[in-house]
């Protein structure tokens, strides 16, 4: 779960509004490979003991903490 985006993450949790997800996901999944690569962890970990839905609603929680992306605004 961890190496999932945001956009599949919904799907999988049954938003029926969420929008297909794009192949930039993929930057996502590269993203966090590198994340761990670099620092031995991942960044969003799941509890150990949460379902997979638990997980992955958490796992969304904790990123929109986080806020838009940095990269968001620009064009």
């Amino acid at each position: 779960l961890p190496y999932m985006p945001p956009e599949q993450l919904r799907v999988v949790l049954g938003d029926r509004g969420a929008a297909p997800v794009p192949t930039e996901g993929d930057v996502h999944s590269f993203g966090v490979v590198l994340f761990e690569a670099l620092t031995g962890r991942v960044p969003f970990e799941p509890a150990a003991s949460a379902t997979p839905a638990e997980a992955a609603a958490g796992l969304l929680a904790r990123r929109a903490e986080l806020g838009p992306s940095p990269a968001a605004g620009v064009p």
